[in-house]
Protein backbone atom coordinates (compact mmCIF):
# COMPACT_ATOMS: atom_id res chain seq x y z
CA UNK A 1 0.00 0.00 0.00
CA UNK A 2 1.16 3.39 -0.94
CA UNK A 3 2.29 6.33 1.53
CA UNK A 4 -0.64 8.65 -0.13
CA UNK A 5 -3.38 5.14 0.67
CA UNK A 6 -1.83 4.82 4.41
CA UNK A 7 -2.13 8.95 4.76
CA UNK A 8 -5.79 8.39 3.24
CA UNK A 9 -6.95 5.90 6.00
CA UNK A 10 -5.44 7.76 8.85
CA UNK A 11 -7.80 11.30 7.82
CA UNK A 12 -10.23 8.60 7.62
CA UNK A 13 -10.10 7.21 10.58
CA UNK A 14 -9.50 10.98 12.07
CA UNK A 15 -12.71 12.20 11.12
CA UNK A 16 -14.59 8.87 12.05
CA UNK A 17 -12.93 9.61 15.66
CA UNK A 18 -13.78 13.48 15.22
CA UNK A 19 -17.92 12.88 14.98
CA UNK A 20 -17.97 9.49 17.48
CA UNK A 21 -15.91 12.15 19.71
CA UNK A 22 -19.31 14.67 19.31
CA UNK A 23 -21.73 12.01 18.93
CA UNK A 24 -20.54 10.37 22.24
CA UNK A 25 -20.17 13.70 24.77
CA UNK A 26 -23.66 14.65 23.12
CA UNK A 27 -25.09 11.52 24.19
CA UNK A 28 -23.49 11.91 27.20
CA UNK A 29 -24.63 15.14 28.14
CA UNK A 30 -28.11 14.05 27.15
CA UNK A 31 -28.21 10.91 28.70
CA UNK A 32 -26.44 12.72 32.17
CA UNK A 33 -29.15 15.36 31.76
CA UNK A 34 -31.70 12.74 31.71
CA UNK A 35 -30.96 10.66 34.51
CA UNK A 36 -30.32 14.00 36.58
CA UNK A 37 -33.97 15.09 36.10
CA UNK A 38 -35.67 12.25 35.67
CA UNK A 39 -34.51 9.07 37.15
CA UNK A 40 -32.28 10.08 40.38
CA UNK A 41 -32.92 13.75 40.27
CA UNK A 42 -32.28 13.41 44.25
CA UNK A 43 -29.25 11.51 43.81
CA UNK A 44 -27.61 13.54 41.02
CA UNK A 45 -28.19 17.22 42.30
CA UNK A 46 -26.15 16.30 45.41
CA UNK A 47 -22.98 18.46 44.72
CA UNK A 48 -20.52 15.02 44.96
CA UNK A 49 -22.18 12.87 42.74
CA UNK A 50 -22.67 15.75 40.60
CA UNK A 51 -18.71 16.27 40.67
CA UNK A 52 -18.47 12.49 40.07
CA UNK A 53 -20.32 12.48 37.12
CA UNK A 54 -18.04 15.68 35.57
CA UNK A 55 -15.10 13.98 36.62
CA UNK A 56 -16.02 10.80 34.76
CA UNK A 57 -17.69 12.98 31.21
CA UNK A 58 -13.71 14.55 31.71
CA UNK A 59 -12.08 11.34 31.56
CA UNK A 60 -13.95 10.33 29.08
CA UNK A 61 -12.99 13.77 26.79
CA UNK A 62 -9.43 13.15 27.98
CA UNK A 63 -9.45 9.48 26.74
CA UNK A 64 -10.88 10.46 23.56
CA UNK A 65 -8.30 13.21 23.17
CA UNK A 66 -5.36 10.90 23.50
CA UNK A 67 -6.01 8.65 21.28
CA UNK A 68 -6.64 11.91 18.88
CA UNK A 69 -3.19 13.28 19.49
CA UNK A 70 -1.57 9.70 19.50
CA UNK A 71 -2.75 9.10 15.98
CA UNK A 72 -1.92 13.04 15.30
CA UNK A 73 1.76 12.40 16.36
CA UNK A 74 2.05 9.42 14.60
CA UNK A 75 1.06 10.73 11.20
CA UNK A 76 3.03 13.67 11.55
CA UNK A 77 6.11 11.53 12.38
CA UNK A 78 5.17 9.82 8.98
CA UNK A 79 4.81 12.97 7.32
CA UNK A 80 8.39 14.18 8.64
CA UNK A 81 10.12 11.09 7.29
CA UNK A 82 8.23 10.58 4.37
CA UNK A 83 9.21 15.01 3.14
CA UNK A 84 12.86 13.76 4.78
CA UNK A 85 12.90 11.10 2.42
CA UNK A 86 11.51 12.68 -0.67
CA UNK A 87 14.16 15.49 0.01
CA UNK A 88 16.77 13.46 0.38
CA UNK A 89 15.34 11.32 -3.18
CA UNK A 90 15.22 14.72 -4.61
CA UNK A 91 19.00 16.02 -3.10
CA UNK A 92 20.64 12.50 -4.04
CA UNK A 93 19.01 13.14 -8.27
CA UNK A 94 22.24 13.40 -10.26
CA UNK A 95 19.61 14.91 -12.53
CA UNK A 96 18.75 18.57 -12.16
CA UNK A 97 15.14 18.90 -10.20
CA UNK A 98 13.46 21.77 -10.15
CA UNK A 99 10.27 23.52 -9.42
CA UNK A 100 8.78 26.96 -10.15
CA UNK A 101 5.35 28.75 -9.30
CA UNK A 102 3.00 30.17 -11.65
CA UNK A 103 5.53 32.75 -13.27
CA UNK A 104 8.16 30.56 -13.15
CA UNK A 105 10.07 31.85 -9.79
CA UNK A 106 11.97 29.16 -8.63
CA UNK A 107 10.63 27.51 -5.40
CA UNK A 108 12.91 24.14 -5.52
CA UNK A 109 16.86 23.56 -6.59
CA UNK A 110 18.26 20.12 -5.52
CA UNK A 111 22.18 20.11 -5.45
CA UNK A 112 22.50 19.12 -8.88
CA UNK A 113 20.93 21.70 -10.44
CA UNK A 114 23.59 23.77 -8.42
CA UNK A 115 26.43 21.71 -9.39
CA UNK A 116 25.31 21.72 -13.35
CA UNK A 117 23.92 25.37 -13.79
CA UNK A 118 26.04 26.96 -11.14
CA UNK A 119 23.63 29.53 -8.78
CA UNK A 120 24.08 28.31 -5.19
CA UNK A 121 20.16 27.07 -3.70
CA UNK A 122 20.26 30.29 -1.76
CA UNK A 123 20.84 32.27 -5.01
CA UNK A 124 18.19 30.72 -7.06
CA UNK A 125 15.12 30.38 -5.22
CA UNK A 126 12.82 33.21 -5.96
CA UNK A 127 14.15 33.98 -9.12
CA UNK A 128 12.16 33.72 -12.36
CA UNK A 129 14.21 31.21 -14.52
CA UNK A 130 17.70 32.07 -14.14
CA UNK A 131 18.71 29.17 -16.45
CA UNK A 132 17.06 30.08 -19.44
CA UNK A 133 18.69 32.18 -21.81
CA UNK A 134 17.37 35.65 -23.05
CA UNK A 135 16.22 34.78 -25.99
CA UNK A 136 14.12 31.46 -25.14
CA UNK A 137 12.25 32.80 -22.46
CA UNK A 138 9.50 33.30 -24.05
CA UNK A 139 9.29 29.78 -25.47
CA UNK A 140 9.73 28.80 -21.47
CA UNK A 141 6.63 30.86 -20.32
CA UNK A 142 4.57 29.50 -23.09
CA UNK A 143 5.88 26.32 -22.18
CA UNK A 144 4.82 26.93 -18.28
CA UNK A 145 1.61 28.37 -19.30
CA UNK A 146 0.65 24.49 -20.91
CA UNK A 147 2.12 22.78 -17.95
CA UNK A 148 -0.42 24.59 -15.71
CA UNK A 149 -3.20 23.95 -18.15
CA UNK A 150 -2.57 20.10 -17.21
CA UNK A 151 -0.13 19.35 -19.74
CA UNK A 152 3.49 17.08 -18.90
CA UNK A 153 6.08 18.25 -21.43
CA UNK A 154 8.68 14.96 -22.30
CA UNK A 155 11.85 15.11 -23.33
CA UNK A 156 12.48 17.94 -25.02
CA UNK A 157 15.74 19.08 -25.88
CA UNK A 158 16.54 22.32 -25.16
CA UNK A 159 19.83 24.96 -24.52
CA UNK A 160 20.31 26.12 -20.97
CA UNK A 161 22.29 28.86 -19.37
CA UNK A 162 25.05 28.62 -17.07
CA UNK A 163 25.85 31.26 -14.63
CA UNK A 164 29.33 31.49 -15.76
CA UNK A 165 27.75 32.18 -19.69
CA UNK A 166 28.40 28.60 -20.84
CA UNK A 167 25.42 27.65 -22.57
CA UNK A 168 24.58 23.51 -22.26
CA UNK A 169 22.38 21.42 -24.41
CA UNK A 170 19.72 19.30 -21.83
CA UNK A 171 16.85 17.16 -21.96
CA UNK A 172 13.66 18.06 -20.44
CA UNK A 173 11.02 16.94 -19.11
CA UNK A 174 8.18 18.64 -16.65
CA UNK A 175 4.97 18.36 -15.21
CA UNK A 176 2.47 20.02 -12.89
CA UNK A 177 2.50 19.59 -9.54
CA UNK A 178 -0.98 19.02 -7.58
CA UNK A 179 -2.29 19.07 -4.37
CA UNK A 180 -4.73 16.00 -2.64
CA UNK A 181 -8.02 17.74 -3.97
CA UNK A 182 -5.87 17.37 -8.08
CA UNK A 183 -5.46 21.10 -8.05
CA UNK A 184 -2.25 22.34 -9.75
CA UNK A 185 0.29 24.14 -7.42
CA UNK A 186 3.08 24.36 -8.96
CA UNK A 187 5.44 23.01 -11.49
CA UNK A 188 8.54 20.42 -11.53
CA UNK A 189 11.08 19.80 -14.28
CA UNK A 190 13.95 17.45 -14.43
CA UNK A 191 16.60 17.96 -16.99
CA UNK A 192 19.28 16.03 -17.89
CA UNK A 193 22.82 17.25 -19.02
CA UNK A 194 23.50 16.13 -23.12
CA UNK A 195 27.35 17.95 -22.85
CA UNK A 196 28.82 15.06 -22.76
CA UNK A 197 26.28 12.98 -25.18
CA UNK A 198 27.06 15.68 -27.64
CA UNK A 199 30.80 15.87 -27.39
CA UNK A 200 30.63 12.20 -27.82
CA UNK A 201 28.27 12.63 -30.86
CA UNK A 202 30.46 14.95 -32.30
CA UNK A 203 33.76 12.85 -32.12
CA UNK A 204 31.33 9.80 -33.93
CA UNK A 205 30.93 12.32 -36.30
CA UNK A 206 34.46 13.11 -36.81
CA UNK A 207 35.55 9.47 -37.08
CA UNK A 208 32.36 8.76 -39.38
CA UNK A 209 33.63 11.90 -41.98
CA UNK A 210 37.12 10.59 -41.36
CA UNK A 211 36.20 7.30 -42.64
CA UNK A 212 34.07 8.21 -45.57
CA UNK A 213 36.75 10.56 -46.66
CA UNK A 214 39.11 8.23 -46.76
CA UNK A 215 37.14 5.53 -48.66
CA UNK A 216 35.91 8.31 -51.06
CA UNK A 217 39.70 8.90 -52.07
CA UNK A 218 40.34 5.41 -52.45
CA UNK A 219 37.29 5.64 -54.78
CA UNK A 220 38.41 8.38 -56.97
CA UNK A 221 42.16 6.95 -57.12
CA UNK A 222 40.67 4.11 -58.47
CA UNK A 223 38.62 6.12 -61.11
CA UNK A 224 41.55 8.35 -61.51
CA UNK A 225 43.93 5.87 -62.48
CA UNK A 226 41.32 3.67 -64.46
CA UNK A 227 40.54 7.02 -66.21
CA UNK A 228 44.66 7.99 -67.00
CA UNK A 229 44.78 4.09 -67.87
CA UNK A 230 42.71 4.67 -70.52
CA UNK A 231 43.33 7.89 -72.21
CA UNK A 232 47.44 6.82 -71.53
CA UNK A 233 46.51 3.95 -73.77
CA UNK A 234 45.21 6.18 -76.22
CA UNK A 235 47.96 8.47 -76.30
CA UNK A 236 50.31 5.31 -77.26
CA UNK A 237 48.95 4.15 -79.62
CA UNK A 238 47.52 7.31 -81.39
CA UNK A 239 51.34 8.60 -81.17
CA UNK A 240 52.52 5.33 -82.54
CA UNK A 241 49.73 5.52 -85.58
CA UNK A 242 51.27 9.29 -86.04
CA UNK A 243 54.90 8.83 -85.75
CA UNK A 244 54.01 5.97 -88.25
CA UNK A 245 52.50 8.23 -90.93
CA UNK A 246 54.87 11.07 -90.68
CA UNK A 247 57.44 7.94 -91.62
CA UNK A 248 55.12 7.55 -94.60
CA UNK A 249 54.86 11.01 -95.42
CA UNK A 250 51.52 11.14 -94.71
CA UNK A 251 51.79 15.01 -92.92
CA UNK A 252 47.14 15.57 -93.09
CA UNK A 253 46.74 12.45 -91.76
CA UNK A 254 49.30 12.63 -89.08
CA UNK A 255 48.41 16.26 -88.47
CA UNK A 256 44.84 15.24 -87.34
CA UNK A 257 46.05 12.54 -85.28
CA UNK A 258 48.03 15.45 -83.41
CA UNK A 259 45.32 17.50 -82.80
CA UNK A 260 42.76 14.64 -81.72
CA UNK A 261 45.89 13.78 -79.54
CA UNK A 262 45.98 17.63 -77.93
CA UNK A 263 41.86 17.57 -77.44
CA UNK A 264 42.29 14.08 -75.34
CA UNK A 265 45.03 15.56 -73.37
CA UNK A 266 42.79 18.96 -72.73
CA UNK A 267 40.12 16.29 -71.62
CA UNK A 268 42.63 14.41 -69.54
CA UNK A 269 43.68 17.71 -67.52
CA UNK A 270 40.06 18.78 -67.13
CA UNK A 271 39.49 15.92 -65.34
CA UNK A 272 42.85 15.78 -63.22
CA UNK A 273 41.82 19.44 -62.15
CA UNK A 274 38.08 17.91 -61.29
CA UNK A 275 39.21 15.24 -59.49
CA UNK A 276 41.75 17.62 -57.40
CA UNK A 277 39.06 19.84 -57.17
CA UNK A 278 36.74 16.96 -55.51
CA UNK A 279 39.54 15.98 -53.67
CA UNK A 280 40.06 18.90 -51.59
CA UNK A 281 36.61 19.22 -51.43
CA UNK A 282 35.54 17.69 -47.89
CA UNK A 283 32.49 17.90 -45.85
CA UNK A 284 33.53 18.82 -41.84
CA UNK A 285 31.00 19.28 -38.67
CA UNK A 286 32.32 23.51 -39.43
CA UNK A 287 31.32 23.19 -42.68
CA UNK A 288 28.10 20.82 -43.74
CA UNK A 289 26.80 19.75 -47.25
CA UNK A 290 24.92 22.70 -48.42
CA UNK A 291 28.22 25.23 -47.85
CA UNK A 292 30.39 22.75 -49.66
CA UNK A 293 28.34 22.47 -52.18
CA UNK A 294 28.04 26.30 -52.44
CA UNK A 295 31.93 26.51 -52.94
CA UNK A 296 31.96 23.05 -55.23
CA UNK A 297 29.54 24.31 -57.12
CA UNK A 298 31.03 28.00 -57.49
CA UNK A 299 34.66 26.78 -58.13
CA UNK A 300 33.30 24.19 -61.03
CA UNK A 301 31.63 27.37 -62.60
CA UNK A 302 34.99 29.19 -63.17
CA UNK A 303 37.26 26.50 -63.54
CA UNK A 304 35.00 25.62 -66.71
CA UNK A 305 33.65 28.67 -67.90
CA UNK A 306 30.14 27.98 -67.24
CA UNK A 307 27.41 30.13 -65.16
CA UNK A 308 27.03 27.89 -62.47
CA UNK A 309 24.57 28.65 -59.11
CA UNK A 310 22.99 26.99 -56.21
CA UNK A 311 19.54 27.16 -54.83
CA UNK A 312 18.47 25.92 -51.68
CA UNK A 313 15.07 25.98 -50.49
CA UNK A 314 14.64 26.92 -46.34
CA UNK A 315 13.45 23.23 -45.43
CA UNK A 316 16.63 21.66 -46.93
CA UNK A 317 18.68 24.41 -45.04
CA UNK A 318 17.14 22.65 -41.79
CA UNK A 319 17.98 18.82 -42.95
CA UNK A 320 20.83 16.97 -40.82
CA UNK A 321 21.97 14.24 -42.75
CA UNK A 322 24.68 11.98 -41.36
CA UNK A 323 27.98 12.48 -42.86
CA UNK A 324 27.74 8.89 -44.79
CA UNK A 325 24.81 10.37 -47.04
CA UNK A 326 26.18 13.95 -46.79
CA UNK A 327 29.61 12.40 -48.61
CA UNK A 328 27.71 10.53 -51.48
CA UNK A 329 25.41 13.25 -52.08
CA UNK A 330 28.14 15.59 -52.83
CA UNK A 331 29.95 13.08 -54.93
CA UNK A 332 27.08 11.97 -57.22
CA UNK A 333 26.21 15.97 -57.64
CA UNK A 334 30.36 16.39 -58.47
CA UNK A 335 30.13 13.45 -60.73
CA UNK A 336 26.88 15.18 -62.55
CA UNK A 337 28.90 18.21 -63.21
CA UNK A 338 31.76 16.48 -64.66
CA UNK A 339 29.31 14.76 -67.44
CA UNK A 340 27.83 18.68 -67.91
CA UNK A 341 31.32 19.60 -68.64
CA UNK A 342 32.55 16.74 -70.84
CA UNK A 343 29.12 16.33 -72.92
CA UNK A 344 27.04 19.06 -72.38
CA UNK A 345 28.68 22.05 -74.43
CA UNK A 346 26.02 24.30 -71.78
CA UNK A 347 26.43 27.79 -70.85
CA UNK A 348 24.49 27.55 -67.30
CA UNK A 349 23.85 24.85 -65.05
CA UNK A 350 21.70 24.97 -61.92
CA UNK A 351 21.81 22.75 -58.55
CA UNK A 352 18.81 23.07 -56.35
CA UNK A 353 18.26 21.55 -53.19
CA UNK A 354 14.95 20.90 -51.74
CA UNK A 355 13.02 18.42 -49.72
CA UNK A 356 10.25 16.27 -50.45
CA UNK A 357 8.28 14.70 -47.12
CA UNK A 358 10.91 12.71 -45.39
CA UNK A 359 13.68 12.76 -48.80
CA UNK A 360 16.32 15.60 -49.80
CA UNK A 361 16.04 16.71 -53.68
CA UNK A 362 18.94 17.49 -55.72
CA UNK A 363 17.65 18.86 -59.28
CA UNK A 364 21.06 19.65 -61.64
CA UNK A 365 19.80 21.49 -64.94
CA UNK A 366 21.81 22.27 -67.20
CA UNK A 367 20.84 24.19 -70.44
CA UNK A 368 23.35 22.13 -73.21
CA UNK A 369 22.73 20.24 -75.87
CA UNK A 370 21.19 16.98 -74.28
CA UNK A 371 21.23 13.37 -75.64
CA UNK A 372 18.76 10.76 -76.28
CA UNK A 373 18.73 7.76 -73.92
CA UNK A 374 17.81 5.33 -76.26
CA UNK A 375 20.89 5.92 -78.68
CA UNK A 376 23.05 5.38 -75.58
CA UNK A 377 26.42 3.32 -76.99
CA UNK A 378 27.32 1.11 -74.27
CA UNK A 379 30.56 3.02 -73.41
CA UNK A 380 29.93 6.44 -73.72
CA UNK A 381 30.94 8.50 -70.67
CA UNK A 382 27.35 9.49 -70.16
CA UNK A 383 26.51 6.08 -69.46
CA UNK A 384 29.30 5.05 -67.29
CA UNK A 385 28.86 8.02 -65.15
CA UNK A 386 25.41 7.47 -64.55
CA UNK A 387 26.04 3.78 -63.40
CA UNK A 388 28.49 5.40 -60.99
CA UNK A 389 25.80 8.14 -59.92
CA UNK A 390 23.33 5.42 -59.43
CA UNK A 391 25.40 3.05 -57.47
CA UNK A 392 26.13 5.81 -55.04
CA UNK A 393 22.18 6.62 -54.63
CA UNK A 394 21.68 2.88 -53.69
CA UNK A 395 24.21 2.87 -50.73
CA UNK A 396 22.30 5.70 -49.30
CA UNK A 397 18.79 3.95 -50.03
CA UNK A 398 18.39 6.75 -52.90
CA UNK A 399 17.99 6.95 -56.53
CA UNK A 400 18.92 9.12 -59.70
CA UNK A 401 16.93 10.17 -62.56
CA UNK A 402 17.59 11.57 -65.77
CA UNK A 403 15.80 13.61 -68.37
CA UNK A 404 16.76 14.36 -71.33
CA UNK A 405 16.36 15.48 -75.15
CA UNK A 406 18.39 16.34 -78.28
CA UNK A 407 18.90 20.11 -78.02
CA UNK A 408 16.76 20.75 -74.58
CA UNK A 409 19.10 20.22 -72.03
CA UNK A 410 19.59 17.25 -69.26
CA UNK A 411 17.78 17.51 -65.60
CA UNK A 412 19.13 15.42 -63.43
CA UNK A 413 17.41 14.30 -59.84
CA UNK A 414 18.62 13.03 -57.16
CA UNK A 415 16.28 11.63 -54.30
CA UNK A 416 17.40 9.90 -51.27
CA UNK A 417 15.27 9.74 -47.11
CA UNK A 418 17.15 11.77 -44.73
CA UNK A 419 17.24 10.51 -41.54
CA UNK A 420 16.18 13.08 -39.33
CA UNK A 421 15.40 16.89 -39.44
CA UNK A 422 16.88 19.36 -36.38
CA UNK A 423 13.76 22.28 -35.84
CA UNK A 424 15.52 25.53 -35.31
CA UNK A 425 14.89 27.52 -31.85
CA UNK A 426 13.47 30.64 -33.20
CA UNK A 427 12.06 31.67 -29.49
Amino acid sequence: MSAKQKSGEHIMKLNHLKWLTIGLVMAYLITFEYIRHFVWPELLHQPVFYVASLAVFFFIIVGFNTVIFSMMARLQRDLIQKTAYLDLLVESSGNPIIATDKIGAITGWNKAAENIYGWPKDEALGKVLPMIPDPLRPQAHELIKRIWNGETISNMEMQRLRKDGAIIPVLVTASPIRDADGNIIGTVGVSTDLSDKKRLEQELQKQQQATAVLQERERMARELHDDLGQILGYVSTQSQAARALLADGHKNQADAYMKRLTEVAQDAHADVRDYILGLRTNISPERRLLPTLRGYVTRFGQNNDILASVETAPAAEMALLNPEMESQLLRIVQEALTNVRKHAAAKKVAVRVDMAGSDILIDVIDDGQGFDKARLANGDGRRFGQSIMRERAAEIGGTVTVKSAPGQGTHLTISAPIQHTVVLETA
